[in-house]
């Protein structure tokens, strides 16, 4: 008995420390995901949040656009059955609606390659905090694909709820509902599970281990440890029956859980008067440059000026039209296509982005790079251009 006090009283210490000592930290995980299959995927752009500080219970609007690139990695699944989410750490924040192409999806949805989708989320706040928060389309066998990110203030003050009408007509909030019976069974569980540890805990690890290394390993189940084992076993199943039997007779009206697919049909696609042939990327580690040249020819009847390219998450605007501010490209030679006209354009876009988001990896085992050329014409009309080539690294110096 003094050596289970023991190893309790170490436990309880080492949680203590953990909770005093360790710092709070912050990450972003869409980091860890590998580089080719961001940049040749899904590229987001145009995308908007309703605000960036708001009270519990309020809500944030998320609109924008994703297009589907048509080319995708090799050996990744191509898109199918996807869902529209958002990203963010935890339920700090209720996703209420979800639309694409006008179209609610409370479910997964059909998406198809070469093909850009409006989009619109609803997010009510939960929990006080500062969140980073993503649009994010997850799609079956390639995974969490995220669009740009804000962070995302809640106050306090405001209520949260989150109704729900009954098969039997009842209106209820999930977000209280049955939080007893929730606390009673988590609560049952967490004593089970801590008393098994315990036990363990509990037992002199080194003669065990003596006995492992002479070869008595039929000493190391004593008669007592089957005992214990057999109670715990015997109450864990008694414990999952009767909440089986009392939830059952507390909730008779069930319906199972609904899987629910939406055919979204494709809606109005942008223009593509712009044609690129010979598309090369390069990558600089050392000045963090990426340069991407190709013949882009006008097929439109006004000139067109290339305003952004996107990849994954990243909008970089021409820095002609937008001296000022983040993720800028440099266009040469700058200014517009002519109608009809064959051009050879480069574009040099300089920024830490490309390590710190690690969207340009170079020790990934597909050296490629994808993404989407936006122009404009004269008239305001878009041509959106995918692009996919070979990704070459180049180690030139800065001089």
């Amino acid at each position: 008995m003094a050596e289970c006090y023991r190893a309790v009283a170490g436990v309880a210490v080492v949680l203590a420390l953990l909770v005093v000592w360790v710092p709070r930290t912050a990450a972003h995980g869409e980091a860890a995901q590998d580089a080719f299959i961001r940049t040749r995927t899904v590229a987001f752009y145009d995308v908007q949040f309703s605000g960036t500080e708001i009270q519990r219970g309020e809500a944030v609007v998320i609109t924008g656009k994703f297009f589907m690139l048509k080319d995708w990695p090799t050996g990744v699944d191509k898109p199918g059955l996807a869902f529209l989410t958002a990203a963010m750490p935890g339920p700090v924040m209720l996703v209420q609606e979800r639309w694409i192409n006008g179209v609610f999806t409370p479910g997964s949805v059909t998406l198809r390659q070469g093909e850009e989708y409006d989009f619109k989320l609803i997010l009510q706040g939960r929990r006080e905090g500062r969140y980073h928060v993503h649009p994010m389309v997850a799609v079956q066998g390639v995974g969490p694909l995220l669009g740009p990110g804000v962070w995302i203030t809640i106050a306090g003050g405001g209520a949260v709820a989150n109704p729900l009408t009954l098969r039997n007509g009842e209106t209820i909030d999930l977000e209280t509902f049955a939080l007893p019976r929730i606390a009673l069974w988590h609560g049952l569980a967490l004593v089970l599970g801590l008393a098994w540890l315990l036990y363990w805990i509990a037992q002199p690890i080194l003669r065990r281990s003596l006995w492992v290394a002479s070869g008595a390993e039929d000493q190391i189940m004593t008669r007592r440890d089957r005992w214990v084992a057999s109670v715990l076993g015997v109450l864990t199943g008694v414990a999952i029956l009767v909440g089986f039997l009392t939830t059952r007779a507390s909730y008779p009206y069930t319906i199972p859980h609904q899987v629910i697919k939406v055919d979204i049909r494709s809606g109005p696609q942008p223009a593509s008067f712009m044609q690129i042939k010979r598309a090369k990327v390069h990558y600089n580690p050392v000045t963090r440059t990426l340069t991407l040249a190709g013949e882009v020819t006008n097929t439109d009847a006004q000139p067109a000026l290339l305003k952004q390219f996107v990849t994954s998450m990243l909008t970089f605007r021409n820095a002609d039209l937008v001296p000022r501010g983040e993720h800028l490209l440099v266009l040469d030679p700058p200014g517009a296509v002519n109608p009809g006209e064959t051009k050879r354009l480069t574009l040099m876009m300089t920024d830490p982005i490309w390590e710190q988001q690690r969207l340009v990896d170079l020790s990934q085992p597909q050296l490629r790079f994808g993404g989407v050329l936006i122009f404009e014409s004269a008239t305001g009309d878009q041509s959106v251009t995918a692009i996919d080539a070979p990704l070459h690294p180049y180690f030139r110096s800065a001089s």
